[in-house]
């Protein structure tokens, strides 16, 4: 069974399911806003993409120095600028340190 319509009401109707989808979309978000979940500022979130170490950019963004993450962690403060500079790569464990000390996932960081 096939509908033969004018391309105009085709392209409308295309239109029209975008909208909801974009629509969706903003449902989406607000109520991961009003639940409590961070967001984060565009210019954050580019610095991330373009950096050599995620961990840092984390660090400046929550503006703590490196000895104050260490100390959150259970870390030298060496331990931490060797991994920020990638000399070092941190196993799981102090990973997942220092994630849970920057609030947020492990996955963000490296």
């Amino acid at each position: 069974m096939f509908a033969v319509i004018p391309y105009c009401d085709y392209k409308a109707m295309i239109s029209e399911i975008e909208d909801s989808r974009e629509i969706d979309e903003v449902n989406k978000m607000s109520a991961a806003i009003d639940a409590g979940e961070e967001t984060y500022p565009m210019e954050f979130v580019e610095k991330l993409i373009e950096a050599k170490s995620k961990l840092h950019e984390w660090r400046k963004y929550r503006g703590i120095t490196q000895v104050q993450l260490a100390e959150m962690a259970n870390l030298s403060q060496g331990a931490v600028a060797s991994i920020e500079s990638g000399k070092r790569n941190p196993n799981m464990n102090t990973g997942r340190r220092l994630a849970d000390a920057l609030k947020c996932d492990i996955d963000d960081l490296f």
